[in-house]
């Protein structure tokens, strides 16, 4: 009795054993290809905000430490954290951009991976949580993927480490553990529970692009001139898009030709960020979805020897690697626990309000792990356009934002919005602003009026005219939400100053 049981234990691990290389297998070739790729965006992504460090990091800035540390509390990030909050003052803005520019470029080379990769976790969520109203899913999802990466070889070959420690000359091979799934499911989740966000008049009615396309300050020329395709084949899109994004688990792990529709799955999905990136400014969030999906490249797909050899080799294990298996087996097993809660309870908080989502979701924020993806769930109603209105004491009327920055009123919106994070901390506060309906909000007034001080303060330091008034409003240009024949938009006074 005791050794049929037992025998039918072994049989089900067996099994699981045979499920978890087949489905969960990562090339260590792939994991490198990972690392090199994110490593190049979160550098591409310091260049670019080095020099807007004053204007969004910084006590000189738009968000100060006092008002930002308020901030998160109103949204519901308590517990987080950030090294930035340390100090206010630009040069330590810049100073921890510089040190998480080294470590990117260390994490780039595979030197000192595992630290790299650590430094660069801590330093992307304090950099992420300083502003939070500049961050996409695509920020989200670079956290995530580095947090799991912290228990994968991604350093292991392709790297100084692997030269340094003399793997130049071994056979490449596949890993597969807790990790390997937590790292796949990730992204599946990423795409799955957009999906499941997604279920909703707006995209089941396939109207969704159609509204995505007409909001004017993320929208490229591109995607203005496929906003006048015909609606059916905008709905196709539409319709498309969701239905990809539920049906990826399926295709991914296929039981038959595993390999085959991997392949076909990715293609659909290169093909939809490629799309998105050509027609709409959205940060990084095309480029780390295009990147997530190198870990599902089979190692078939490397071929040839060593750097391509002819298939995978089982690395033996060495003493430390037993020592540590355990409590990272452990951790990993929590981490793919909690990854399937949050994005659970995500779907609807205020139902898994009664079973704790408050203290799980603080704890995602403790532990850099939290993580919610939407990607345009619902459609907006509206398209807004931001003014900077302000009077000097000569009695001229000017644009501050567009003045002090150099750009023509005659441009697009697109480019009225100047950058990527000026564009999405514009969304998130007009999108704060008609979630308060008119509403006295202390914390939301007080970014609102500091939003208009920094202008005025911008302006005032580079002009011999100074300001007698400034007002800070927006124009709702109505996408969806109006009959056709309505293109009339209300008006969202801000905020409004009179400067000393």
């Amino acid at each position: 009795m005791s050794y049929s049981l037992a025998s039918r234990v072994n049989s089900v691990f067996s099994y699981l054993r045979n499920v978890l290389v087949r489905y969960f297998s990562i090339d260590v070739r792939s994991l490198a290809a990972l690392r090199i790729s994110l490593s190049l965006i979160m550098i591409g992504q310091l260049l670019s905000y080095l020099p807007l460090a004053d204007e969004f990091f910084s006590d000189q800035g738009v968000l100060p430490n006092e008002l930002h540390r308020q901030l998160l509390d109103s949204i519901g990030f308590e517990s987080a954290w950030t090294l930035y909050s340390a100090s206010g003052q630009v040069w330590f803005v810049r100073f921890l951009m510089t040190v998480h520019l080294i470590f990117a470029l260390a994490l780039l080379f595979g030197f000192w991976t595992r630290i790299a990769t650590f430094a660069c976790l801590v330093l992307v969520w304090s950099l992420q949580m300083r502003n939070p109203w500049i961050t996409t899913g695509g920020d989200v999802m670079l956290r995530c993927l580095l947090a799991w990466c912290l228990f994968l070889p991604w350093g292991y070959t392709w790297s100084l480490d692997a030269r340094l420690a003399g793997r130049h000359s071994e056979a490449p091979h596949d890993v597969a553990g807790i990790a390997t799934v937590g790292i796949m499911l990730q992204v599946v989740f990423m795409y799955w529970f957009a999906g499941i966000a997604k279920l909703n008049d707006d995209w089941l009615s396939g109207e969704a692009l159609r509204g995505a396309l007409h909001l004017k300050m993320y929208v490229k020329p591109l995607g203005n001139w496929v906003a006048t395709w015909p609606a059916a084949i905008l709905q196709l899109l539409t319709w498309g898009t969701l239905i990809l994004e539920l049906a990826a688990p399926l295709l991914l792990f296929s039981p038959r030709r595993t390999n085959y529709w991997r392949g076909i799955t990715c293609g659909f999905f290169l093909s939809l960020h490629l799309g998105v990136w050509l027609m709409m400014s959205i940060g990084i969030f095309s480029l780390v979805g295009i990147t997530s999906w190198l870990i599902f490249v089979p190692h078939e797909t490397w071929g040839g020897k060593y750097f391509f050899d002819s298939g995978p080799t089982k690395r033996q294990s060495t003493a430390r690697d037993q020592a540590v298996a355990l409590p990272r087996r452990l951790f990993t097993a929590g981490m793919l626990a909690y990854m399937i809660l949050i994005n659970v309870m995500m779907v609807s908080p205020n139902y898994f309000e009664r079973w704790g989502f408050r203290g799980w979701h603080a704890l995602g924020c403790a532990t850099m792990f939290v993580q919610e993806f939407r990607m345009f769930a619902r459609s907006p109603r509206w398209s807004p356009e931001l003014q900077y209105q302000g009077t000097t004491a000569a009695g001229e009327s000017i644009d501050l934002f567009a003045a002090a920055r150099g750009i023509p009123e005659t441009v697009s919106l697109y480019r009225r919005n100047y950058s990527q994070p000026w564009r999405r901390y514009h969304w998130n506060l007009v999108e704060a602003a008609c979630r308060a309906d008119n509403h006295s909000h202390p914390v939301l007034d007080k970014v609102k009026d500091r939003l208009l001080a920094y202008h005025i303060e911008h302006w005032n330091a580079r002009s011999v005219l100074p300001l007698t008034s400034a007002e800070l409003k927006c124009l709702l240009h109505p996408i969806m939400s109006r009959p056709a024949d309505s293109t009339q938009a209300d008006e969202l006074i801000l905020s409004q100053l009179q400067p000393h």
